[in-house]
């Protein structure tokens, strides 16, 4: 064992407790991993789709200002739902994308891991006695 990983004499038999529980915690912490990356990808997917929409409407007055006629405004103003309809559409199928890649696959599937277990057989009746009367 390198110097650096023993531990002090201090400690006495509680130092091997103490390690064990860190490494515990190394473990739990590597299985929390995929699901904390999964989050911070749909956090995101999130804030993408709140800047596409931020953007657009921070455009509209700068677009409303070059239109001359009541048909220019009419359009822009179709231009505008219909790129918001887009963006929410696409925003959508990514969260949902994101949300099932977290959840592991097993769980997503519905199906279950059981553990197969031979049918019970009956035990074989008893042979019947003949009973005479006397």
């Amino acid at each position: 064992m390198p110097v650096s990983e023993r531990l002090d004499a201090k400690c006495g038999p509680f130092g091997n407790l103490w390690q064990a529980y860190a490494n515990s915690l190394d473990g739990v912490a590597r299985s929390c991993e995929p699901a904390a990356v999964g989050i911070g990808r749909w956090q995101l997917e999130l804030m993408a789709l709140a800047l596409r929409r931020t953007q657009a409407w921070l455009e509209i007055p700068a677009r409303l200002g070059q239109c001359k006629t009541p048909q220019d405004f009419l359009a822009e103003q179709l231009r505008f739902w219909q790129t918001a309809s887009l963006h929410y559409s696409e925003g959508g199928q990514r969260l949902l994308s994101t949300a099932l890649s977290i959840v592991p696959p097993t769980a997503a599937s519905g199906r279950r891991d059981f553990i197969s277990v031979g049918e019970a057989r009956e035990p074989a009746p008893a042979p019947a006695k003949d009973r005479r009367a006397a």
